[in-house]
């Protein structure tokens, strides 16, 4: 993908943060942007130049909402989710638009994806005694892996080939993937981690070593992205400090994903 490619994206998926957020204000649905797009707007009034992806919060109740009226969206999109296509047990949802692919110079269009907008869903936190946590979050991290698909897999075993321990540990969890399926293990990892009846701690499943109080989400504030104002956390510096520390410095060229791009193909089969 070169950087006519990468533009291209980002505004397509600028495109479909718009399209969410006219459904949040239309039903009062709360959101937050998350992750590397917080970061964006904090630090760049926009999308990061050399990032590839957008991300929001919305807590398991008003992604539930979210989900009811989903249907308001224009028909270009639809909703998935990130795992056995189950549930939404996985922790995280994502809106595609169709007749997109996007897939990496190293393996076929057989895994590839569509252009997306990804919703992590902040759940309550299972509270646990320290050493009870530490068992679990090593537990639901090889758990994560072993549910992974064949071809997940094979980009984690690519990513890792100079790690002989992970390796082994991708390899080894398929025979849990064989024995239970994808669908099952995420209900386990859901019941061990998530606390429906609240607590005063939010978790991602697909980030669960990191506590995020809930005190951070109970207000939020509007803050310019790209050409519009969007809702981010009232705490947001803690939040973007938990993830990367000193954020408001640039990370070096070369831990830029900038010099991802060239991996990744992106086909158009709309009118796009």
């Amino acid at each position: 993908m070169n950087n006519k490619d990468l533009v291209k994206l980002q505004n397509t998926q600028y495109e479909m943060l718009v399209e969410i957020v006219r459904i949040c204000k239309k039903y009062k649905i709360r959101y937050y942007l998350a992750y590397g797009t917080l970061l964006g707007a904090v630090r760049h009034s926009g999308t990061i130049p050399w990032d590839y992806d957008i991300d929001i919060f919305m807590d398991r109740n008003d992604y539930n909402k979210f989900i009811k009226v989903s249907g308001e969206m224009s028909n270009i999109y639809e909703i998935g989710y990130v795992g056995s296509g189950e549930n939404s047990m996985s922790g995280l949802a994502r809106v595609y638009k169709k007749n997109t692919l996007v897939y990496t110079e190293n393996h076929d269009q057989k895994g590839a994806f569509p252009i997306h907008v990804d919703i992590f869903i902040l759940d309550y936190k299972k509270e646990y005694p320290k050493l009870i946590e530490f068992i679990v979050n090593s537990l639901v991290g090889y758990l994560s892996v072993a549910k992974l698909s064949h071809y997940e897999k094979e980009w984690l075993y690519e990513h890792f080939k100079n790690n002989r321990i992970k390796k082994i540990i991708i390899k080894s969890g398929n025979i849990f993937r064989m024995i239970f399926g994808e669908g099952k293990i995420e209900r386990f990892i859901y019941g061990i981690l998530v606390n429906k009846n609240g607590s005063d701690n939010y978790i991602t499943i697909t980030n669960h070593k990191k506590t995020l109080p809930c005190q951070w989400f109970r207000e939020g504030r509007v803050m310019k992205y790209e050409d519009g104002l969007y809702m981010v956390p009232i705490e947001y510096d803690k939040l973007l400090s938990l993830w990367y520390g000193d954020y408001m410095i640039l990370p070096p060229i070369e831990k830029r994903f900038t010099l991802e791009m060239e991996k990744f193909k992106i086909r158009w089969t709309g009118n796009d």
